[in-house]
Protein backbone atom coordinates (compact mmCIF):
# COMPACT_ATOMS: atom_id res chain seq x y z
CA UNK A 1 0.00 0.00 0.00
CA UNK A 2 2.55 2.24 0.87
CA UNK A 3 4.19 2.14 -3.27
CA UNK A 4 0.77 2.57 -4.65
CA UNK A 5 0.39 5.82 -1.74
CA UNK A 6 3.65 7.26 -2.69
CA UNK A 7 2.91 6.66 -6.49
CA UNK A 8 -0.52 8.54 -5.92
CA UNK A 9 1.23 11.52 -4.13
CA UNK A 10 3.36 11.82 -7.07
CA UNK A 11 0.80 11.92 -9.53
CA UNK A 12 -1.61 14.42 -7.27
CA UNK A 13 2.01 16.62 -6.99
CA UNK A 14 1.62 16.87 -11.14
CA UNK A 15 -2.12 17.55 -11.14
CA UNK A 16 -1.89 20.03 -8.61
CA UNK A 17 0.95 21.79 -9.16
CA UNK A 18 0.45 25.83 -9.46
CA UNK A 19 2.29 26.90 -12.30
CA UNK A 20 4.13 25.50 -15.43
CA UNK A 21 7.54 25.39 -13.23
CA UNK A 22 6.06 23.64 -10.50
CA UNK A 23 4.55 20.98 -12.56
CA UNK A 24 7.72 20.34 -14.51
CA UNK A 25 9.60 19.70 -11.13
CA UNK A 26 7.01 17.57 -10.11
CA UNK A 27 6.61 15.94 -13.82
CA UNK A 28 10.74 15.16 -13.20
CA UNK A 29 10.57 13.65 -9.39
CA UNK A 30 7.99 10.99 -10.82
CA UNK A 31 10.18 10.17 -13.52
CA UNK A 32 12.65 9.25 -11.22
CA UNK A 33 10.87 7.65 -8.76
CA UNK A 34 7.99 5.70 -11.20
CA UNK A 35 10.60 2.83 -12.45
CA UNK A 36 11.72 2.12 -9.17
CA UNK A 37 8.38 2.11 -8.13
CA UNK A 38 6.63 0.01 -10.33
CA UNK A 39 9.50 -2.77 -10.22
CA UNK A 40 9.20 -2.53 -6.22
CA UNK A 41 5.33 -3.20 -6.78
CA UNK A 42 6.01 -6.19 -9.27
CA UNK A 43 8.54 -7.83 -6.67
CA UNK A 44 5.78 -7.45 -4.28
CA UNK A 45 3.41 -9.18 -6.32
CA UNK A 46 5.83 -11.96 -7.38
CA UNK A 47 7.17 -12.75 -3.37
CA UNK A 48 2.86 -13.09 -2.64
CA UNK A 49 2.45 -15.37 -5.58
CA UNK A 50 5.29 -17.45 -4.81
CA UNK A 51 4.10 -17.59 -0.58
CA UNK A 52 0.45 -18.19 -1.67
CA UNK A 53 0.29 -19.91 -4.65
CA UNK A 54 0.15 -24.03 -3.79
CA UNK A 55 2.29 -26.97 -5.73
CA UNK A 56 -1.02 -27.77 -7.69
CA UNK A 57 -3.04 -24.55 -7.55
CA UNK A 58 -3.53 -22.31 -10.54
CA UNK A 59 -3.41 -18.64 -10.49
CA UNK A 60 -4.10 -15.79 -12.73
CA UNK A 61 -3.17 -12.28 -13.05
CA UNK A 62 -4.68 -9.64 -14.26
CA UNK A 63 -2.00 -6.71 -14.59
CA UNK A 64 -1.20 -3.74 -16.63
CA UNK A 65 1.24 -3.77 -19.54
CA UNK A 66 3.59 -1.96 -17.78
CA UNK A 67 4.17 -4.72 -15.37
CA UNK A 68 6.92 -6.94 -15.43
CA UNK A 69 6.01 -9.43 -12.36
CA UNK A 70 7.04 -12.51 -14.69
CA UNK A 71 10.31 -11.54 -14.28
CA UNK A 72 10.42 -11.72 -10.48
CA UNK A 73 8.45 -15.10 -10.34
CA UNK A 74 10.71 -18.31 -9.01
CA UNK A 75 11.33 -20.43 -12.24
CA UNK A 76 9.15 -23.37 -10.96
CA UNK A 77 6.31 -21.62 -11.45
CA UNK A 78 5.05 -21.90 -15.05
CA UNK A 79 3.62 -18.63 -16.94
CA UNK A 80 1.61 -19.01 -19.65
CA UNK A 81 0.68 -15.52 -20.73
CA UNK A 82 -2.37 -13.95 -23.27
CA UNK A 83 -1.82 -11.39 -25.24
Amino acid sequence: MDLLQEEYRLIRNIVAAPGPADKAEAEQAYRRRSEPLLAARDQFIAKRIDESLKETEVGLLFIGASHRVISYLPKDIEVVSVS
